[in-house]
């Protein structure tokens, strides 16, 4: 898993919640959004876009220093570790190249 995968999911999870209660914070608006996006609607849609870009941004930066780069390319080394029977565990590699294989019968 990289870094902006990290970022774009996390940042998905914590707009939403956020988007949803502002919307019920901005409910006595409800009759004048479209005057609201008339006058303003250029500002608004910069606005929201500016702060995803930078929550984005900021949970990639985060995801870099905490290292979630290298545990994906990890993961993924000890997945062909694995996989080729290099591992010490045969049970595991055969297992794996049965599944493959969709043998799931033996």
């Amino acid at each position: 898993m990289q870094p902006w995968q990290v970022s774009l999911g996390l940042s998905i999870v914590i707009l939403v919640p956020g988007g949803v209660f502002v919307s019920y914070e901005l409910g006595y608006l409800t009759g004048y959004w479209g005057l609201v996006m008339d006058l303003y609607g250029y500002h608004v849609v910069v606005s929201l876009a500016s702060v995803y870009l930078l929550t984005v941004f900021g949970v990639y930066q985060l995801a870099r220093s905490l290292s979630l780069g290298d545990v994906g390319s990890r993961i993924s080394v000890l997945d062909r570790t694995i996989r080729e029977g290099r591992a010490g565990d045969e049970a595991l590699s055969e297992a794996l190249r049965r599944e493959e294989a969709e043998d799931y019968e033996s």
